[in-house]
């Protein structure tokens, strides 16, 4: 039983791997100056992660905002091409 566990396991870990490999191969990523504010992007544009630190406590809700939709824009604009 534990040999079937592990086997799944094993497979499953490969599987999530493989998976995180592909997604940083076509993920866009961008910082902000100061490098407050992190986002990654996916090849289609969905947002997979946003990474936050304290220094954003400093700005208001509407510089927030803006900063976080200037750092997607440029994740967006940092997909690499898809290879034909």
């Amino acid at each position: 039983m534990s040999e079937l566990g592990g086997g799944w396991q094993d497979l499953w870990l490969g599987t999530a791997t493989a998976c995180t490999d592909r997604t940083a191969e076509t993920a866009g990523r961008a910082k902000n100056r100061d490098g407050s504010i992190s986002i990654t992007v996916g090849s289609g544009g969905q947002l997979l992660s946003l990474d936050l630190d304290d220094r954003v406590r400093d700005l208001t809700g509407p510089q927030l905002a803006r900063e976080i939709l200037m750092v997607m824009r440029c994740a967006h604009a940092h997909i690499p091409a898809p290879a034909h």
